[in-house]
């Protein structure tokens, strides 16, 4: 079991605990989020950070996503956790058709999944899964609070990074 636990009243950063409450890591929003395939890129000051940047137990670790289909209802992106370059997992955040539905997360690496909205009127919760089994939870117990405290439920077998990556996608997906 891991936390995340905004320091203060950033919206951009979460420090990452584990079981025991001790520091293991942060996950750092950037200053201009850009997809890779941004039409943008080449208008972005200089010194402003790009991606999300991941820290864990010294590892670096960065989340990249890059634009799949634009659309009015909004676009559809895949996201990918990087470690040197290499692809440690991945997921795509599609719309859905009709009025007020939220994107649909689709895992594809490591294994295939989804995480799902199970929402009740005090609470946040989003399971996942792994192909149709659940699998673990990200989850806010006490509903919308000034500082932000979430509470990552998987099995040891889901790598550290992965758990915290799946909490990125959560997030995102919950505020916006």
């Amino acid at each position: 079991m891991f936390f995340a636990v905004q320091p203060g009243f950033s919206r951009f950063t979460y420090l990452l605990q584990d079981a025991e409450r001790q520091p293991v890591g942060k996950l750092v929003w950037p200053d201009l989020a850009l997809a890779m395939n941004s039409r943008l890129k080449g208008f972005v000051p200089e010194g402003l950070s790009q991606t999300v940047a991941l820290e864990y137990l010294g590892r670096a670790l960065t989340i990249e996503f890059e634009i799949l289909g634009r659309s009015f209802g909004g676009n559809d992106y895949r996201f990918d956790l990087k470690e040197a370059g290499q692809v440690r997992a991945s997921a795509t955040v599609t719309q859905v058709p009709g009025w007020f539905q939220r994107p649909r997360i689709r895992i594809t690496q490591p294994w295939p999944g989804d995480v799902l909205c199970a929402r009740s009127l005090f609470s946040i919760r989003y399971e996942v899964t792994q192909e149709d089994r659940p699998l673990g939870a990200v989850f806010e117990p006490f509903g919308f609070r000034l500082k932000r405290e979430w509470t990552l439920e998987f099995p040891e077998t889901v790598e550290p990074a992965t758990q915290f990556f799946l909490f990125f996608l959560v997030c995102n997906h919950a505020i916006r």
